[in-house]
């Protein structure tokens, strides 16, 4: 017959357990809260191509890592009837000035009234790998996509190929090269001429010195 239990063995085990329960539970919950108090979610909605970007792929602002991006994902907008692709980003508060106790998107828009733009960068040529790069660019209008968001949404601002595509979208095509050819005339037979090695000369033709030969086209 087994003897009785010792009150005092289950009472430590008891303290024990409940000693180990409470460190588990402070000791997650702070990771936790200071997690949450210490970043904040924010979106940018890329009009052109993100290949090469993916979860993990880092954040940055003037060459150090202030977040990371945490979902990418298409919706469809009913309203506009397009595809669009919200990319989700977790950001450091302090990083950004933005304290603890502050509201995240009133501050957030104060930086973006100061040019505040998220923008693609390539991290490496040979891999086409994607990160986001916040930077301040308050001549560049803010880019937005009309679509409702969770977080709030930065705008974003064109990359360098983009921006070129852009500017080349404004020429004026009708005066764009330096020279034009106007009031051209066919010659019944080719012009005898050999053009000076080297030499850059405008050659005049008209009916006298094509009837003439070389020797009657004049530099």
């Amino acid at each position: 017959m087994s003897g009785k239990p010792n009150p005092t063995a289950i009472g430590a085990f008891v303290v024990g357990a409940i000693a180990l329960l409470l460190g588990a539970t402070l000791f997650f919950g702070a990771k936790l809260f200071s997690g949450s108090s210490g970043r904040f979610g924010a979106t940018a909605i890329f009009t052109g191509s993100v290949k090469g970007l993916d979860v993990g792929a880092p954040v940055t602002l003037r060459g150090v890592k202030i977040g990371e991006v945490t979902d990418i994902h298409v919706s469809f907008d009913q309203r506009t009837a397009e595809f669009v692709i919200p990319v989700t980003m977790s950001l450091s508060r302090e990083d950004l000035g933005i304290a603890k106790d502050l509201a995240t998107r009133a501050n957030l828009q104060v930086l973006i009234d100061r040019g505040l733009r998220a923008q693609l960068k390539t991290q490496s040529l040979l891999t086409g790998l994607l990160y986001v790069d916040l930077v301040f660019k308050p001549e560049s209008p803010p880019r937005y996509v009309d679509f409702d968001t969770e977080e709030p949404q930065l705008p974003t601002a064109p990359t360098g190929l983009e921006a070129i595509m852009e500017r080349m979208s404004e020429v004026d095509y009708e005066h764009f090269y330096a020279w034009e050819l106007k009031n051209v005339r066919r010659f019944e037979r080719p012009v005898a001429y050999k053009h000076p090695a080297g030499a850059v000369i405008w050659v005049t033709l008209n009916d006298g010195n094509v009837a003439g030969g070389v020797g009657a086209i004049s530099n």
